[in-house]
C-alpha cells in the first residue's frame, strides 16, 4: 500500500537523539519523522515549513538545517549529531509547502562556510517580528497542500506526524487531515511524540497513534448530524460495535447501553424520515427508560473508574479506546432528540406520551428539518383523523377503523372538495361544522396536488405530463418540467400546519 508522510517543520538546531518505539520498532534518532520513515519506508515525503522559520529561502534552508544537523556529507554545524535516519529522509527527497503563520517569531538566517573540505552551516537568530495571519488562513493553505499532496498519485495511506513545529501548525494539520479523510476517502494515521520539556540523550519515547481519537472525532461529528436533521444512515452504529468489541468484557454494561440507544434511536429516526411518526409513542417512551438509566450508570462508572484523585490511576488502564466522548454523545444527543420529540406532549393524567400531542410535534419536527414532503404525507391524513374526533365528540364510539365508516365518510367528502368538485347541501354544512372555512379548500388543494406529485414520483396525473416513448423523457406539452421548489412545500406546508393546529 504507498503512503505518504507529512510533517510540521520546525527549529531542529537543539534536538538530541532520542530511543523511539514505534509498534514494536525501536528507531535512535533527533527527528521523529525520520523515525516513521525508517519504520514504514514512506513512498512520499512533505514538510510544512512555516514562512516564520526562516529569514528567506525557506524551502531550500529548511532542507539544509536537517543536512547540517545530521551530518548530511558535506554539511555539519555546531550541534551536529551523525543521524543516518535523517540523512536517509533527506536523501529520499521531500517535498516543501510553505505556509504562512501568525504571531511572533525570529525568523532564522543560515550561512555557510567552506572549512577543510566541510561546508559548516552558521545558524543565527534575527531580530523579532510580527507576523499577522488568521489562523483560517493557515488552515486553508495546509488543506490546499494536503490536496496536491494525495491527487494525482497513488498514495492510499497518508500519515500525519503532530509531534514537530508549533500548536498553531499542529492544530491545523490535525484539523486539516480529518476533513481530508472525509473528503476523499483516503487513509489517515495521526501520530505524536509526547516529549515534554528537554529530553535527555538516548531516552526511550514512546511514538503514539492517536488515529483512534481523531477516527472517534469524525464519528461523532457524523452522528451529531445525524440526530439533529433526523436521519439514521450517517449514525455511528458500526463504528460503535466495532468499539465495543476492542473495548471487552470491563464497561460492557455501560457501553452495551449505549449500543443500543444508537440501535434504537436508528430504528425511531427511519420511523421518523420515512413517515411512520404515527405509531412511535412506545418506542419513544422505551427509549427513554434506557437512555436515563444509561446516564446513570455512565455517571457511575466516571466517578468510580475516571476518578478526579489522579494519583489512583492504574497504567494498565490505558490501553483501551477513546470511549468515553462517543458514549456520552450517543447518551446525550438521544436525550436531546427525545426533549425535542416529547416537548409538551405527556399526558398529565396517565404521565405517558398522548399521541395526540406527539404528532403535532412530529409534524412540526418535520418542518424544523424541512422534510416538508412528510408534512404532507400525514398532515393531510391526519387532518381527516382530527374532523372525525370532532365528528364524533360526545358520541359513546371510542375507537374506529381507518378507512372504514366516518373516517371514509369524512375523507371521501374532503377529495371530493378538493378536487372541484360540487358538494351538496349536507356536505358542505358538515364541514362548516366541523370547523373548515372556504378559504381552507385551496390549500388542501394544493397539500393533495403537491403530495400526489411528490408519492408518484412526479408521475402523476396532477401533473398533465406527456411520456416520449423512445427516450422516457419526461415533459409537460413543449415546456420543460421544473423541479418543485423546497420554498413552495414549505409555504403550502405551513399552511397545512395553521390548519391542524386550529382544529387540534
Amino acid at each position: 500500500m504507498p503512503r505518504g508522510l507529512i510533517w510540521c517543520g520546525g527549529d531542529v538546531t537543539q534536538y538530541v537523539p532520542v530511543s523511539y518505539h514505534i509498534e514494536n520498532e525501536r528507531v535512535n534518532t533527533f527527528f521523529v519523522p525520520a523515525a516513521l520513515n525508517a519504520v514504514f519506508n514512506y513512498d512520499k515525503l512533505a514538510a510544512l515549513i512555516p514562512k516564520t522559520l526562516f529569514t528567506s529561502d525557506h524551502g531550500m534552508s529548511y532542507e539544509l538545517l536537517l543536512k547540517a544537523k545530521s551530518g548530511y556529507p558535506p554539511y555539519t554545524m555546531e550541534k551536529t549529531v551523525n543521524d543516518p535516519h535523517v540523512k536517509e529522509l533527506v536523501r529520499k527527497g521531500f517535498t516543501r509547502f510553505i505556509v504562512p503563520h501568525p504571531g511572533i517569531a525570529a525568523p532564522l538566517s543560515l550561512t555557510i562556510e567552506d572549512s577543510e573540505g566541510e561546508k559548516k552551516v552558521r545558524v543565527r537568530r534575527t531580530k523579532s517580528i510580527e507576523f499577522t495571519c488568521s489562523f483560517n488562513r493557515v488552515l486553508n493553505f495546509i488543506y490546499r497542500h494536503l490536496i496536491e499532496f494525495t491527487e494525482n498519485s497513488d498514495i492510499d495511506e497518508v500519515h500525519l506526524d503532530l509531534t514537530h513545529g508549533t500548536n498553531v501548525l499542529v492544530n491545523a494539520l490535525m484539523i486539516a487531515g480529518t476533513i481530508l479523510h472525509m473528503s476523499r476517502d483516503v487513509e489517515v494515521k495521526f501520530w505524536s511524540a509526547p516529549i515534554l520539556g528537554r529530553p535527555q540523550p538516548s531516552q526511550e519515547v514512546e511514538i503514539l497513534d492517536i488515529t483512534d481519537a481523531v477516527k472517534a472525532m469524525t464519528e461523532v461529528v457524523s452522528g451529531t448530524v445525524a440526530w439533529r436533521l433526523v436521519d439514521e444512515r450517517i449514525l455511528p452504529v458500526g463504528y460503535l460495535k466495532e468499539m465495543g468489541r476492542e473495548l471487552g468484557p470491563k464497561y460492557r454494561h455501560v457501553f452495551g447501553n449505549v449500543q443500543s440507544i444508537a440501535s434504537k434511536a436508528s430504528s425511531i429516526l427511519w420511523g421518523i424520515r420515512s413517515g411512520q411518526a404515527v405509531i412511535l409513542r412506545k418506542q419513544l417512551e422505551q427509549l427513554a427508560q434506557v437512555v436515563s438509566n444509561a446516564k446513570e450508570s455512565l455517571r457511575e462508572l466516571l466517578n468510580r473508574e475516571f476518578s478526579p484523585d489522579i494519583s489512583q490511576e492504574n497504567e494498565g488502564a490505558c490501553v483501551e479506546p477513546p470511549w468515553v466522548l462517543v458514549a456520552d454523545v450517543v447518551i446525550e444527543r438521544t436525550r436531546r432528540l427525545l426533549d425535542r420529540i416529547t416537548e409538551e406532549a405527556i399526558d398529565m393524567e396517565s404521565s405517558h406520551l398522548s399521541n395526540l400531542k406527539l404528532v403535532r410535534r412530529f409534524l412540526r419536527l418535520y418542518k424544523e428539518v424541512e422534510l416538508y414532503d412528510k408534512i404532507l404525507s400525514l398532515g393531510r391524513e391526519w387532518l381527516v383523523l382530527l374532523l372525525v374526533r370532532r365528528l364524533l365528540k360526545g358520541s359513546e364510539v371510542k375507537r374506529i377503523k381507518i378507512g372504514e365508516g366516518e373516517w371514509r365518510r369524512i375523507d371521501d367528502i374532503i377529495a371530493k372538495w378538493t378536487s372541484a368538485s360540487r358538494l351538496d347541501l349536507e356536505e358542505s354544512a358538515l364541514l362548516s361544522k366541523l370547523g373548515l372555512k372556504t378559504e381552507d379548500r385551496d390549500v388542501l388543494t394544493h397539500v393533495r396536488m403537491y403530495r400526489n406529485m411528490l408519492m408518484h414520483g412526479r408521475l402523476s396525473r396532477e401533473e398533465d405530463l406527456y411520456l416520449d416513448i423512445e427516450s422516457g423523457e419526461i415533459s409537460k406539452k413543449d415546456l420543460k418540467t421544473n423541479i418543485i421548489k423546497k420554498e413552495t412545500l414549505k409555504k403550502v406546508s405551513e399552511k397545512l400546519l395553521e390548519l391542524i393546529n386550529r382544529l387540534t
